[in-house]
């Protein structure tokens, strides 16, 4: 351009600064890092906990079954209980022990459909699906 046009650039850069950003950029990384883990955490602690729902589900079914069989069974020594007591065979302690065995697995039986309903309700809950099960109590339904 000739002797008459001069230019003149100053270009300033911190020398720490770098540093510094340095130090914020791994301070993110790490903070990304540990949001990462704490997401991989949750989502196994979450996992953990539908499938520990789903078992408890699976065994109270199984308990049902079970504990029914248990009520029927003592109904039916109950009926013999009666039997042999009419006709002389047990006195009415044995008679009264059946009496009380038949109580006792009918409370069992209750308890055992209550946890399972109790269980189902939460997965209904923690999932936001319906088993179908509560229909009877949704209001907004004839």
């Amino acid at each position: 351009y000739g002797p008459e046009y001069s230019a003149f650039s100053q270009l300033s850069y911190p020398i720490f600064d770098s540093g510094r950003s340095e130090a914020v950029y791994e301070r993110a990384k790490l903070a990304a890092q540990n949001a990462a883990l704490q997401a991989d955490e949750l989502e196994r602690t979450l996992k953990a906990q539908y499938d520990l729902l789903i078992e408890r589900i699976e065994s109270g079914r199984r308990t049902i079954l079970s504990r029914k069989v248990g009520v029927e069974r003592a109904k039916l020594a109950l009926e013999a209980a009666q039997v042999a007591h009419k006709n002389g065979s047990i006195d009415l302690s044995r008679l009264l022990d059946a009496e009380v065995l038949l109580l006792k697995s009918e409370v069992e039986f209750l308890r055992s459909t209550a946890e399972f309903y109790e269980n189902l309700a939460d997965w209904e809950r923690w999932s936001g699906r319906s088993s179908g099960q509560f229909e009877i109590f949704n209001r907004s339904k004839p």
